[in-house]
């Protein structure tokens, strides 16, 4: 049976739950308003319950797991960075003696700690405007003291 609060109505978290639960297996927000009357009664929903507050349930539902998964995103990351440092460490003092395996070695674990943090540049943008090619122009500004 689902839970109530004291005003009859389902509780929140057991709809939203719900609802996601329905959007995860592919259900449409029509499919998932006319489910979750199936299931809770229109009397247990919220007064404006359709399709548009399913949508907003689901919003809301994946905001919060966000922000509840997020310290635990930011802790694998950093797992992930001191295995990728240690195995580095094994291999640095002989990739800069000249080992060229262990050379190869240490630039792919650069690579994928530089991944890793986001501080790769795009590989390259290919954008068109209408059927034409897009010209990037870098301009930097100098100092009075380079134009001397």
């Amino acid at each position: 049976m689902a839970g109530t609060d004291t005003s009859g109505q389902l509780i929140t978290a057991e709809r939203r739950a719900f609802v996601l639960n329905l959007r995860k297996s592919g259900a449409t927000y029509r499919q998932i308003a006319d489910a979750a009357v199936r299931e809770f009664g229109l009397e247990k929903l919220p007064g404006a319950w359709c399709e548009r507050y399913a949508h907003k349930d689901v919003a809301r539902e994946l905001e919060r797991l966000r922000t509840e998964m997020k310290p635990d995103t930011e802790d694998v990351r950093q797992m992930q960075l001191e295995r990728y440092n240690r195995l580095l460490l094994g291999v640095w003092q002989q990739a800069i003696s000249g080992n060229l395996q262990a050379t190869d070695r240490a630039m792919k674990l650069v690579q994928a700690i530089c991944q890793l943090l986001g501080v790769n540049a795009p590989a390259g943008l290919d954008l068109t405007t209408s059927g034409q090619p897009v010209t990037f122009r870098v301009i930097r500004e100098t100092s009075k003291d380079e134009d001397a």
